[in-house]
């Protein structure tokens, strides 16, 4: 019964507060900070895809009842994972255009 009760610990956040995983940035100080706060959001993604796939293995849940929620739980992942991609992407470009004007 343990991996039921951590299953729905980890599928609460899914499912009632998924606006938790993604922080607000102007709440975060940097943009370190902010990628600290998703990357912690990916990390009960991944815990909860963890406790869905030993519900489905262990057979105590059919698949298709959680296929919509591992779905959705990839979903959230993808965007997550571009958050990430994007500001390190706009932190690079925007340390490029400044040597770009220090050494024009």
């Amino acid at each position: 019964m343990e991996i039921i009760k951590q299953s729905l610990l980890s599928l609460t956040i899914i499912l009632f507060h998924p606006s938790s995983l993604i922080p607000h940035p102007l709440v975060s100080r940097s943009n370190a900070e902010f990628i600290s706060k998703i990357e912690g959001g990916l990390q009960e993604l991944e815990e909860t895809i963890y406790w869905l796939e030993l519900l489905i293995e262990s057979e105590l849940v059919p698949a298709q009842k959680l296929n919509s929620l591992m779905q959705e739980a990839d979903e959230l992942i993808a965007i997550l994972v571009t958050c990430v991609k994007n500001i390190k992407q706009d932190k690079n470009d925007r340390k490029r255009m400044k040597d770009e004007k220090v050494d024009g």
